[in-house]
């Protein structure tokens, strides 16, 4: 049974961590995963509202099932998938800046600096956006050494940090207090949302941006949830996953995922302030830093105190967040 993984779960990695609180820390991070999961599925009902057969529910249930299709790709494989999500992502980004560039004027009263809990809760949507962390167990699955996964982890985080913010300054700028909570609907629109003439193009190109951003991710943040599924189940997924079982164990994840974004669907505000203050608060920075301090020897005094720095910076991005919704 050698082509069996034996990659724990956050479960086990919880309770080896904190023997007495693994189930929180594991169902913390599980709802974490589920919210991405809604997030994406939302935005891929939004997007695709008309476009599909179904209605809303349908488009949710199509998106799934190419989901639970592509998850039969072997991690390895799917991180060069993930290339057309980023290729997607960054799709979107350009198009979104040439519909801004576009505009008759941009919007006034623009205040880049701000007070120091805006910048606080900015910072949590900042990480939450991204969503690295919650797809570092599939880069340590897809690469040879630990250190090749710090290395990528680190890279992943320094750029995608300096291109999110040097794209939510700019978006800031061009459309002010008239950008939407998915900034694509902008596209072709002025700041009063009147369509502007000559853009039309720029409108499916954007949506096909969105959706292959949103689509691709499904599968990655259901790796998670397959595994631990697998692991209750007593059926464990193979060596690198993918394949037919990996399916099978998906499906009721991106279904019940899908009801789930169908429920939430007018609730996507709602959604990301609950899940990028207080989840991703304790499992991108909390929980790890308490890891830190617990595995940290006394002599490790250096490690201790940016684990403990770590753990400030979650709170405050926690509660900033919280007071500011």
């Amino acid at each position: 049974r050698e082509h069996i993984a034996q990659r724990p779960t956050y479960f086990d990695v919880a309770k080896a961590s904190f023997p007495k609180g693994s189930h929180f820390v594991g169902l913390v991070f599980f709802g974490e995963i589920m919210s991405y999961l809604f997030v994406n599925l939302i935005a891929l009902g939004d997007v695709l509202s008309g476009t599909l057969p179904g209605g809303t529910l349908g488009t949710l249930m199509i998106c799934a099932t190419l989901g639970v299709v592509l998850s039969t790709i072997p991690d390895k494989a799917y991180s060069y998938v993930t290339l057309l999500s980023c290729g997607g992502n960054f799709m979107t980004c350009v198009v979104v800046i040439v519909s801004g560039s576009s505009l008759p004027r941009w919007a006034d009263n623009i205040h880049i600096i701000t007070v120091p809990t805006s910048a606080a809760s900015s910072t949590g949507a900042l990480v939450y956006a991204m969503a690295i962390h919650a797809c570092l167990p599939t880069v340590l699955h897809s690469v040879q050494s630990p250190v090749a996964m710090y290395r990528a982890t680190f890279v992943a985080y320094g750029l995608s940090t300096f291109l999110y913010c040097f794209f939510g300054i700019l978006c800031y700028i061009m459309f002010g207090r008239a950008t939407q909570v998915m900034v694509s609907k902008n596209v072709g629109f002025d700041l009063d949302m009147n369509p502007l003439p000559g853009l039309d193009v720029l409108v499916p190109l954007a949506t096909i941006g969105v959706c292959m951003k949103t689509q691709l991710t499904l599968v990655q943040l259901s790796r998670p949830l397959a595994e631990l599924l697998g692991k209750v189940c007593g059926l464990p997924m193979r060596r690198g996953n993918g394949g037919i079982l990996c399916a099978f164990l998906t499906m009721p994840i991106l279904y019940g995922s899908a009801l789930g974004a169908f429920a939430f669907r007018n609730y996507l505000i709602l959604v990301e302030d609950v899940s990028g203050s207080v989840l991703m608060s304790m499992t991108a920075f909390i929980f790890p830093g308490v890891l830190c301090l617990c595995a940290c020897g006394p002599s490790a005094v250096t490690e201790r105190r940016g684990a403990f720095m770590v753990i400030v910076c979650g709170v405050v991005v926690c509660v900033s967040s919280l007071t500011s919704a």
